[in-house]
């Protein structure tokens, strides 16, 4: 086993340089949104959970077995609107 020994300020670069990444990741998915355009606004995964009235495990189960189509944005899961109403339509 190795044992890496870091300053404080090569911690504080490492933080700010997965900061910007994760900023670098999300800016795209911003750029496809009109501001206050909620059809295009994409649900994290717990939110959809509560609009839906299911939990976590169900969503990632439908997720798995193909019902639904997740985008991913570094470890996290978002839905569409479309995604959404799909979702409501089949339940009724």
């Amino acid at each position: 086993m190795n044992v890496i020994v870091l300053t404080e300020p090569q911690i504080e670069a490492l933080i700010a340089k997965a900061i910007q990444a994760t900023i670098n990741e999300l800016q795209p998915l911003q750029q496809h949104q009109a501001p206050n355009d909620t059809e295009n606004r994409l649900i994290p995964q717990q939110e959809l959970c509560k609009l839906l009235n299911i939990t976590e495990q169900t969503l990632i189960r439908h997720k798995h077995n193909g019902i639904l189509k997740d985008i991913k944005v570094g470890r996290k899961s978002f839905y569409t609107q479309e995604t959404y109403r799909k979702l409501l339509e089949e339940s009724e």
